[in-house]
Formats: structure tokens, sequence, C-alpha cells
């Protein structure tokens, strides 16, 4: 009887520990997923902080040509 009890024991205790190696192989998984989703994302942002950059120049040039056509227009003649 107490053989029987303790195969019982280790029966539990293996279906615990498989279930287990499971759960850490699934959170394995979704772990290695955000990390790749989070790399994806760091790339993205780099790329639109570039990108951003670009535009910021784009409107300052484009600020200081309005500045120059206004003085131009604005000007006295005469000057």
């Amino acid at each position: 009887k107490l053989a029987a009890e303790r195969q019982t024991q280790i029966e539990a205790l293996t279906h615990a520990r498989d279930e287990q190696a499971k759960l850490v192989t699934e959170q394995q998984r979704q772990l290695d997923e955000a990390r790749l989703k989070l790399e994806q994302m760091e790339v993205q942002n780099s790329a639109f902080s570039t990108h951003q950059t670009l535009l910021q120049d784009e409107l300052v040039r484009a600020e200081a040509q309005i500045d120059l056509i206004k003085d131009v227009l604005l000007r006295e003649p005469g000057l």
C-alpha cells in the first residue's frame, strides 16, 4: 500500500513538474515575442525621430525664406 501511495505522489509531482515546464516554455515564448516587438518599435522610433529632425530642419528653412520674402516685399521703396 505504501508503494502505491508513493507511486501516486511521484505521478502527481511529475505531472506538476511537466505543467511547470510547459508554463516556463510559454512564458519564454511570450518574452521572446515581447523583446522582438520592443526591438522593432525601437527601430521604428529611431526612424520617426530622424524624420522629425528632417521636418524640423525644413520648417526652419521655410520660416527663414518667409522672413526673407517679407523683408523684400515690405522694404521701403528707395532704400
